[in-house]
């Protein structure tokens, strides 16, 4: 086995049970949860191509670990509770700083999301990204060329609305093994402040959009800003992760909504 490895899909599959629901008594699943899944399923496979290398032929080491810069999540449909879902992953893109990944989610053979995750390498001691380690990297340049995600640009657009600002509390599970608020956790408080207001409106989430900026740590502040688009049959929603002790822009999410017909 080689970093080619990387370019095969990988795949595990899992039971989704009542403790993976959004709230008690949903059927849907919890979509933080099925991301720890999917991000389970990338740790899987990157340790398995890992165990098979030399330390010297590895992208990064010991020093080093993956973070998420970016990524684009398009819900087909809703995983749900009791689904048996078979989770898929290989590498696309790389490059000397970055490598994106492609997943598929699934169950009964029905596609249910499909979802590409940008990955950078920090080193522990200076918080800061480093390059890749490139000799290993020819093996994976010549990737699927017809398989290419255009990540967007984040920004506020001019004609949102701001229909609120909320201050986050950092709970003690909410520091991940690389010491900073997990990137999940972003994402559950931007879903948490506004799926209310659009699932009463009878819109159901079909595409997230992440960017990541600067980490969040213990003891910071964050807060959250939440903008909204006029409401038809899609609206879009941006959310910022603020961080107030930084004054710096942590995060920015943006989600597109369908109505239900």
């Amino acid at each position: 086995m080689s970093l080619k490895q990387y370019t095969k899909p990988y795949s595990n599959t899992y039971q989704l049970t009542e403790k993976d629901a959004q709230y008690p008594g949903s059927k849907q699943a919890d979509l933080t949860k099925v991301l720890t899944l999917v991000l389970t399923t990338s740790d899987d496979h990157d340790q398995a191509v890992k165990q098979t290398l030399n330390a010297d032929d590895y992208i990064i080491n010991d020093q080093q670990t993956w973070v998420i810069t970016q990524n684009r999540m398009v819900i087909h449909q809703w995983p749900e509770i009791s689904q048996e879902i078979k989770i898929s992953t290989y590498v696309i893109e790389a490059n000397r700083f970055f490598i994106t990944r492609k997943f598929v989610v699934e169950a009964d053979d029905i596609e249910l999301m499909t979802l590409f995750f940008q990955f950078a390498a920090i080193d522990f001691t200076s918080r800061k990204m480093v390059r890749l380690n490139y000799e290993t990297l020819p093996e994976l340049l010549k990737l699927n060329a017809e398989i290419k995600v255009n990540f967007s640009r984040l920004k506020v657009p001019k004609i949102a609305q701001k229909v609120s600002e909320m201050a986050l509390k950092i709970l003690p599970n909410d520091i991940d093994g690389n010491q900073h608020v997990n990137n999940l956790v972003y994402l559950r408080w931007a879903y948490n402040a506004i799926r209310e207001r659009l699932s009463a409106s009878g819109h159901e989430l079909t595409i997230v959009e992440v960017k990541f900026g600067n980490e969040v740590l213990w003891g910071h502040e964050p807060k959250l800003l939440n903008y909204q688009s006029k409401p038809n049959e899609f609206v879009q929603t941006d959310q910022i992760i603020y961080n107030k002790t930084l004054d710096k822009e942590a995060c920015h999410i943006r989600m597109t909504w369908k109505k239900e017909k």
